[in-house]
């Protein structure tokens, strides 16, 4: 993989906006354009981070070894490592970079930084994951985005396969003890975060996140997100006129977040609901939007 040397003194034209931030991890959106066919100078990695290249190609030399990325790589920079780059053509690249901290890449890494040095192929799942993440982090909620980052985090150490059914009927007590343990903290505590969530069971979040999915069909945040819906609708049925307050109370960003989860989980917006749980007369089969619309919104006899 011959690509010649750094010329003089051609620049390179990078940027690197921050998208998300939440406890131990940066997720940016890196972009750079460098002339073609000629190696940046070397340049040290001061921490962990995971490189996903979501477009373009370049070669990266590291340690004086040489491997070829494209929009089908994820790679990983760990500390001392000295790194160049060259492109192979005139487009540069676009990546997501998640720079991690010592402490979350080394629970990540089950207290092994040696195993999260080699690059990996990025799965169609895991590159849509990485886009939204990219573009929607800023709208998104946190605790979502913390368990995404987990989860890419991990795959990419660990590979993505699932866990597998317990072989002892101790090891499926743990784990539905685990998932109700997570269910009770939720339920005391929503705005809890993923690592906090992990912490107060001395499990890692990976662990936690994987056992609950394993135990319910559903991520931590996707089973936060209804239990916090639920509580909105009976805030909502009791006549709830503040939705800034509600929102703030159910650990939402803002008003328009609340409106967003409400929405996608039962179909309506929170006014709608309102106006629909408050009315003065029974309407069993009717929803917030229209008869036979809004599922979630309807009762059976």
């Amino acid at each position: 993989m011959a690509v010649s040397g750094w010329e003089g003194e051609k620049r390179v034209a990078r940027s690197k906006r921050v998208v998300a931030a939440g406890e131990g991890f940066v997720v940016c959106d890196a972009r750079c354009h460098a002339p073609p066919l000629a190696w940046s100078p070397p340049e040290a990695a001061q921490g962990y981070v995971l490189v996903f290249v979501r477009a373009g190609s370049f070669c990266r030399r590291v340690n004086g070894r040489e491997r070829f990325m494209d929009a089908v790589s994820a790679y990983f920079e760990t500390p001392g490592g000295e790194q160049q780059i060259a492109h192979p053509g005139t487009g540069g690249d676009a990546c997501t970079a998640i720079e991690l901290s010592e402490d979350l890449a080394g629970v990540l890494a089950d207290d092994g930084p040696a195993r999260i040095s080699e690059p990996r192929l990025t799965p169609v799942d895991a590159a849509l994951a990485v886009q939204l993440l990219t573009r929607q982090a800023s709208r998104a909620d946190r605790f979502e985005v913390s368990e995404t980052v987990i989860r890419l985090v991990s795959a990419a150490i660990t590979g993505p396969g699932r866990l597998r059914s317990p072989p002892r009927a101790e090891t499926q007590t743990a784990w539905l003890g685990l998932a109700d343990g997570t269910k009770q903290i939720l339920s005391c505590d929503p705005g809890v975060s993923l690592t906090e969530l992990a912490r107060r069971q001395s499990v890692s979040p990976h662990h936690l996140s994987r056992v609950f999915h394993a135990c319910t069909g559903k991520t931590v945040s996707a089973y936060r997100n209804q239990l916090r819906v639920r509580e909105a609708l009976e805030r909502l049925a009791e006549g709830e006129r503040s939705l800034t307050g509600l929102a703030s109370d159910l650990g939402f960003a803002d008003h328009a977040h609340l409106a967003r989860t409400v929405r996608r989980e039962a179909g309506a917006v929170p006014s709608a609901l309102r106006r629909l749980l408050t009315a003065g007369e029974l309407r069993f089969g009717t929803s917030a939007t229209g008869p036979g619309r809004c599922n979630s919104a309807t009762t059976t006899p």
